[in-house]
Order: structure tokens, then C-alpha cells, then sequence
């Protein structure tokens, strides 16, 4: 099977359910597992643009330095 129309069947039972946000970050952790050409590829499954799962690689980075830091001031890398 192709490997869009696998994320495409990922994503169906995930898209009425999740919000925004928590869509943008399942793309973005998606698209990071895929590596290379990983945004395109998700993008074009999903619809989600390739901007929005930019933004979702930039939080998940964010928040997982927040949990390393816990109790430290936030830094960005």
C-alpha cells in the first residue's frame, strides 16, 4: 500500500475527533517518524498544510524541552 493512502487511513477515524491542535501535532509527529519528505507526505494525506505542521514540529520541540526543564526557566533552542 502506498504510503499516503496508509496516513490517509490513519488519519479518517482521527479527524472528527481531534481539534486543531492536537491535529497539528499528530501531523507533526507523524511527519518527524516519516523523515525525509515526511511533511510533504503527510500533507498531501491529510489536507493539513504543510505550514500548520511546521508549527506543530515547532511545539512538540517547545514542549518537550519544557519537561526536561521542569522547575528550570524555558529556553529555546
Amino acid at each position: 500500500m502506498e504510503m499516503e493512502a496508509v496516513i490517509r487511513k490513519k488519519n479518517e477515524p482521527l479527524e472528527k475527533l481531534l481539534d486543531e491542535h492536537t491535529r497539528r501535532l499528530w501531523a507533526a509527529t507523524e511527519a518527524n517518524a516519516l523523515g525525509c519528505d515526511g511533511i510533504s507526505i503527510i500533507s498531501r494525506a491529510t489536507g493539513i498544510s504543510r505550514r500548520a505542521i511546521l508549527v506543530g514540529i515547532n511545539e512538540n520541540h517547545l514542549e518537550v524541552i519544557w519537561h526536561q526543564e521542569v522547575g528550570k526557566n524555558l529556553y529555546w533552542k
